[in-house]
């Protein structure tokens, strides 16, 4: 995971100091073309070469995801032990979410087919105080709404995953009760009323 995020890194790094090569005079950008034709064209094939490598390894997340951290903690609700997320899961997400940010068409049709949304909203729903996974998951949402994707296919990501199910599920509990008798916000609403309005949208 960590190599791919350093990948990713200097993808992002290369592809915005070309951007800002490209802002020079016209006449210079002219010759700048005329004598890198072949280097754009062979990084070109290098980047859909990376796209594709990235695009493989969407499905496997899934299998990050069920990792079990084989520790418990105490909820300060109920003062019953239950598993946290994880930092191997953690990290998969935003993996997931720098893969994700790419944003090509290769990379989507993967989000579609592997219907791993159903898999993210899973953890949402099992992990609902944990706000970086939300965070996460939301901008992954975002990319997907915002991506070439059809209409149609857009749709399909929805349904497949069962994200207005989920969230409807979520914001039946707007509120926890502490040990305490203390009564506060349960800790996914804000994503829950971010990703609806987004859905609605």
């Amino acid at each position: 995971m960590v190599v791919y995020s350093k990948y990713i890194y200097q993808y992002k790094n290369g592809k915005e100091d070309n951007d800002s090569e490209k802002g020079g005079d016209d006449d210079d950008d002219i010759i700048i073309r005329d004598e890198s034709d072949s280097d754009e064209d062979k990084n070109g094939n290098k980047d859909a070469v990376f796209f594709e490598s990235l695009a493989t390894h969407v499905d496997k997340m899934k299998s990050l995801f069920n990792f079990q951290p084989g520790e418990t903690q105490i909820s300060a609700f109920n003062g019953r032990a239950f598993e946290p997320l994880g930092p191997v899961r953690l990290r998969a997400v935003e993996l997931l979410n720098q893969i994700i940010k790419v944003n090509q068409d290769v990379i989507f049709q993967e989000v579609l087919k592997s219907n791993i949304m159903m898999y993210l909203m899973e953890l949402c729903e099992q992990h609902v105080w944990n706000n970086l996974l939300h965070i996460k998951t939301f901008e992954i949402w975002e990319c997907i709404f915002k991506s070439g994707l059809t209409a149609e296919q857009k749709f399909e990501v929805l349904s497949n995953s069962n994200a207005v199910d989920s969230i409807v599920c979520q914001a039946e509990t707007t509120n926890v009760q502490y040990l305490t008798q203390r009564v506060t916000r349960n800790g996914n609403m804000a994503f829950v009323v971010k990703l609806a309005n987004l859905f609605k949208a």
